[in-house]
This record gives structure tokens, C-alpha cells and sequence, in this order.
């Protein structure tokens, strides 16, 4: 029967007229739902995590991708009067554009899935045809979990469909106010020196020689200079001043420049009627004063090699890569920044694998442009012996925020359900000498609102929250380190031989084939977990003797073959890298 109500806003005096329950989805404040009784809050569209699933959407976005990039280029050097090729225009936007395209395609599932399964009487939106382009991808990754961005994104997907499905909309809400992203990350923060009391260093000018460039690794910055002066070049504090950059868009060349001529079908029309909506004004209006500004740069003029673990580290950086690789043929090599590599399936789909010349591994080789290293954050890692009488257990939560790539908005809710389940877990059946040792570290990057609620239930639950910002600090106070993903930290502890537990139930889905035996090794010594229950049950075992299960000769032996293969310990530390630049240039 068609009488159900759907609403894709949170809208106050909708919820509070309507008598009949009505149907929500977006991001959900939990607050909220005391507040609306009737309100059914739909959650569970994805959530189930289906690897296989991920790299058919991941290939199919990839490859409408390929095509508005082909495009683009050619409309974009026309438009600005240059000559970039593909792979250079990319580097500068090819980031923003992919994860755009794949936001905005599990939304675009999500929502077929929806009306498909049902017979809404109405469907209420929150459309608005302002043009409200983020400005880079930090900015994007930060708006996918802001409500109103999301409610605006799936009208306008649902106003898309509505012809051809023939949805009855109703728009509650068509003076919204503009999206501000100053709330979000800040440029200056992404822009400036964080040792601005060293740039008297570049008006000294004692080098002229600058060969090279190392920008932001996983070496951290004094290693970076200590690389720099192993290499023959004086150091200095490398950094890219703030431009102030209008948001300003001119409509009617934006409508102009996305009409492309693409094999038309569905998605490819919903994403080239998006784009000139969102589309970054640093790659249009602001093109040419940013181009200006890199001529600017205290920077090496012609470089040889430019080294990198974020390639994402701000709009001038890439800028500034795609010039040099097309005035001087400069190689881009990246340094492996965390546990995301090319071990994983989903790799290949990442802009560093599209554009990067080598990829220097922590000690793993699956393509062509990987290089053996060594996992390069054991050699910043203030090292502290470990003392298997330490009493603390330290828990490392996953990042609250959805993946811009591979979820939508149930991924989230998934999380913070999953955090609460975890704490229920804990205190039901956790021994309570190691619950009341137990400290939770949340992720730093955070900064969602469910961070705030979260830290309340660990505090109801009396679980302290651990606010050094410093996470290595509690590895090393930790008898056990217990961490809710498999995030970098796990790398680093298993590098440092610290005693690990992991709850990661479907990390083999999309490991490459040669590498999956050596995360069963993992599984087999009970160090990685498909099951929460399983994993407190053998942290309750363990914790009077963890020296009997972490020292025992299979589980050391698992240890060796993982770190061997996948987490080489930097024990060769500077100079092998510096072997391996010299041997580029």
C-alpha cells in the first residue's frame, strides 16, 4: 500500500505535524531521536561490508572516472590555455574527483535500493540548486559527515530519479542557508610552516643547490632534514604560504565546461549535472592566480626527485608536482604513510598508485613501482622496554567519521553502534582488575559530534579516556595494546614486538592472494579476531602470564614472518633510504 512517507531532511515541523511514522535517511543525531517519536531512522541500506562488492563498485566509479577525466582535460587546457596531460591534470584533481564520484555512487545505490523496495506517498527533500563547490579533498572528506551537506546531496540524487520513477517530491526547504567550510579544516592549517622560527634558514640561502624536495613523510621532519643533509643539501623548513582564494563561481562557465560528450547512461548523467555544483573553484576561477603563486614558491626550481607520503597535503603541493613533472620530468616518489597499500585490493584505486613514479613499501612488493623499505615509523617511535607487569589495556578506536570511498551514511552509524556494543562487551564480561586498568584512546582525527557522546558512555561506563595526544605514549604504558580496526598502530606495535590483539573480521576479503597467508599466521596466534567475544575471552586468559602466549615460539615465529614480508624493522634506518634516492638520481 502506497502510504509510507520517506524524508530525506530532518526537518523539525515535518516530524512534529506528521502523526504517521515517517521514514528517515541521513545522518542521525541521537538526541534527535528522543525528540521525534514517530521518526523509523533508516540505517541499515549497506551494512554489511561485502569486499567483493567494493571492488565491483570501486571498478565500475573508476571507470566513469577515466572517462569525465579524458574529457576534462582537454576542456581544461582549452579553458586555461595550457597544455597538461592527463596524468598531470590528476595530480591536482583526481583525488577530489574519484572519492566525489564514489560518494556520491553508494548514495545513488543506497537510494535506488530504498524507493525500489518501497511505495512512498511522498518523499520529502531539502533541494537547493545554490552552487556550493568544496574546496579541497580534506573538505570533502569533512562535509560527508555534516548533515545538512548530505540531506542537500541526496535531493538532489532523489530529484534526479524522480522523473523516471515517478516520485512525488515535496521541498521543505529552498532558501537553506549556503554551506560554509570555514567550520571545517582551515587552509592556513594545511598551508603553514609548523617551524616557522627556521625560515631564516631560506633568506640565508647558504645552499643554491636544491635538488630535490622531501614534503611531509611518515619520517617525520627531522629525520627529513637529516635525509636532506645526507643527501647533500643544505636543509630547510619547506612550507606553502596561504593564498586568499575566492569561492566566488561563475555559473554559466561551469555549466559550459561539464557539458561533455560521454556514452551516456544513468550515473554518468547524475554526476556531470553535480559537478558544476561542486566542483572545486581551485581548478576553475582560481586557476590562474594559483598557477602564479607556484612561479612564487621557495622551492627547488627544478628537482630531480620529489619525496612524499601525502600526496593529498594541499592544493599548492600538487600544483607544484604537476608543473615540475611537466617542465623538468621530476620523479614523484611516495613513502608508504600507514598500513593502506598495495597488499590491499582497493589500492590500485588510489590517486598515489595512478601518479606515483615508486612507491618505497615497508617490505612488500606487489607491482611495478614498489620499492622494499622498511616501515618507517619505527624509526620516530620512542622506543621503552616492555615490561610485561605494566597493568594498563589500551583500546584504539576506529575513526567515527564514514569512509568518503567505500561506505555511505550507514558506515557511520555502524561505527558508533559497534563502539557501543564494544563497551556493553566490556563491561559484561571484561575481569574487572583489567576493566579497571583499561584506557581508550580515540581517534585523533575526530571531531564529530559522536565523539562528544561517546566520550560520555566511557565515562558512564567508567572507562577512562586517554588524552595524551600522543598514541605511542600508551603502547608503551599498555601490557596489552587491543586496537578496533587494523590501523597503522598495529604495524607499529608488531614492528616493536608489543603484545597486540586486533578485532578485524573481514580484512582477508580484499588482501591480495600471495599476502593473505601471513594475516591467517595472525589470526591462527590469536592476535587478529573475527569475534569481539572471542577476543576479551583470550584477553582474560592471557592477562596473568602474556609473556605464555606473546613469547610462545608459533606466535613469535607468526610475528617474524608478517613483519619479514609486510613490516620490515627500520633497523637500516637513514641511509638505506638515502641508497635508494641516490640510486633514482
Amino acid at each position: 500500500m502506497k502510504n509510507k512517507i520517506l524524508s530525506l531532511t530532518l526537518d523539525k515541523n515535518l516530524f512534529q505535524k506528521k502523526s504517521k511514522k515517517i521514514s528517515y535517511y541521513g545522518i542521525f543525531d541521537e538526541k534527535l531521536q528522543k525528540e521525534f517519536r514517530n521518526l523509523n531512522y533508516i540505517d541499515e541500506l549497506n551494512d554489511k561490508y561485502c569486499p567483493k562488492e567494493t571492488i565491483r563498485d570501486l571498478s565500475y566509479c573508476e571507470k566513469i572516472y577515466n572517462r569525465i577525466l579524458k574529457e576534462l582535460t582537454t576542456r581544461l587546457n582549452k579553458f586555461h590555455n595550457c597544455a597538461f596531460s592527463q596524468k598531470e591534470w590528476q595530480i591536482i584533481f583526481g583525488n577530489w574527483l574519484f572519492q566525489f564520484i564514489c560518494i556520491v555512487f553508494r548514495k545513488y545505490k543506497s537510494i535506488l535500493v530504498l524507493i525500489n523496495k518501497n511505495e512512498f506517498k511522498n518523499i520529502y527533500v531539502n533541494f537547493s540548486d545554490q552552487f556550493t563547490p568544496s574546496p579541497d579533498i580534506f573538505h570533502l572528506h569533512s562535509v560527508t559527515n555534516q548533515r545538512e551537506w548530505n540531506e542537500r546531496l541526496t535531493s538532489k540524487i532523489i530529484k534526479f530519479l524522480a522523473n523516471k520513477k515517478k516520485i512525488n517530491l515535496i521541498n521543505l526547504n529552498t532558501k537553506s542557508k549556503k554551506i560554509n567550510y570555514d567550520n571545517f579544516i582551515s587552509d592556513k592549517f594545511l598551508t603553514s610552516s609548523k617551524f616557522s622560527h627556521l625560515q631564516f634558514l631560506d633568506k640565508l640561502n647558504l645552499n643554491k643547490k636544491k635538488n630535490f624536495l622531501i614534503y611531509q613523510t611518515s619520517l617525520g621532519f627531522l629525520n627529513e632534514k637529516k635525509l636532506e643533509i645526507k643527501l647533500s643539501q643544505f636543509p630547510n623548513d619547506w612550507h606553502f604560504p596561504l593564498i586568499n582564494l575566492s569561492e566566488t563561481v561563475n555559473e554559466k562557465i561551469r555549466n559550459n565546461l561539464f557539458k561533455l560528450k560521454i556514452i551516456n547512461n544513468n550515473f554518468n548523467s547524475l554526476i556531470l549535472n553535480l559537478l558544476p555544483r561542486y566542483f572545486s573553484s581551485r581548478y576553475i576561477e582560481n586557476f590562474s592566480k594559483i598557477m602564479k603563486n607556484i612561479d612564487k614558491l621557495n622551492l627547488p626550481k627544478k628537482p630531480k626527485f620529489i619525496l612524499t607520503s601525502n600526496i593529498h597535503a594541499n592544493i599548492l603541493f600538487n600544483f607544484y608536482i604537476m608543473r615540475k613533472k611537466k617542465e623538468n620530468k621530476t620523479k614523484l616518489i611516495l613513502l608508504q604513510h600507514g598500513n593502506n597499500s598495495s597488499i590491499d585490493l582497493k589500492y590500485k584505486y588510489s590517486l598515489e598508485y595512478k601518479v606515483a613514479d615508486h612507491f618505497l613499501t615497508w617490505g612488500h612488493k606487489n607491482s611495478k613501482k614498489d620499492i622494499k623499505l622498511f616501515n618507517t615509523h619505527s624509526i620516530r617511535i620512542k622506543k621503552k622496554k616492555y615490561n610485561s607487569n605494566l597493568s594498563k589495556f589500551g583500546i584504539f578506536l576506529h575513526p567515527l567519521r564514514q569512509h568518503p570511498l567505500f561506505c555511505d551514511l550507514s558506515e557511520r552509524t555502524q561505527n558508533i553502534i559497534r563502539f557501543k556494543k564494544l563497551i556493553n562487551k566490556i563491561n559484561e564480561k571484561l575481569n574487572y582488575n583489567i576493566k579497571k586498568n583499561t584506557y581508550v584512546k580515540l581517534f585523533p582525527a575526530d571531531y564529530s559530534k559522536d565523539k562528544l557522546n561517546l566520550q560520555k558512555s566511557l565515562k558512564k561506563c567508567k572507562l577512562k579516556i586517554y588524552s595524551n595526544p600522543n598514541p605511542y605514549d600508551l603502547i608503551n604504558e599498555s601490557r596489552l595494546n587491543f586496537f578496533l580496526y587494523l590501523s597503522t598502530g598495529v604495524f607499529e606495535t608488531l614492528s616493536m614486538n608489543r603484545p597486540t590483539v586486533v578485532y578485524s573480521p573481514q580484512i582477508l576479503g580484499t588482501i591480495d592472494r600471495k599476502y593473505k597467508k601471513f594475516f591467517r599466521l595472525l589470526y591462527n596466534s590469536k592476535i587478529l579476531f573475527n569475534s569481539i567475544d572471542d577476543l576479551l575471552l583470550h584477553v582474560d586468559n592471557v592477562w596473568p602470564n602474556i609473556n605464555k602466549w606473546w613469547l610462545d615460539k608459533k606466535v613469535q615465529s607468526s610475528i617474524k614472518k608478517f613483519n619479514d614480508n609486510l613490516n620490515v624493522s627500520g633497523s637500516n634506518n637513514l641511509n638505506f633510504i638515502e641508497r635508494k634516492l641516490n640510486a633514482f638520481t
